[in-house]
């Protein structure tokens, strides 16, 4: 290994330090955009529970509500999962 790449034991420049640290930095928490929305998740307060079902009836009368999206509205979860033996 050449000098020049050696970093082990040396100081690094860090980038962007002075920005963090001050409070300076942008970070996606802090954007805003035109037509933005926000999301909002309701976790059952009993583990492992099965829901039977969801009435959403109140939350989509409530001003403001763009959409409410259960899991029947999404697709089924994909990723691939271990097979038991």
């Amino acid at each position: 290994m050449t000098r020049s790449l050696a970093v082990v034991g040396k100081s690094l420049t860090r980038l962007g330090a002075l920005e963090k640290v001050t409070g300076r930095s942008q970070y996606t928490g802090d954007l805003t955009l035109p037509g933005m929305l926000h999301a909002k998740i309701l976790r059952s307060p009993h583990p492992h529970a099965r829901i039977v079902s969801i009435d959403t009836c109140a939350a989509q009368a409530l001003p403001g509500v763009a959409a409410v999206v259960t899991p029947r509205d999404v697709a089924p979860d994909t990723r691939l999962q271990p097979d038991r033996a």
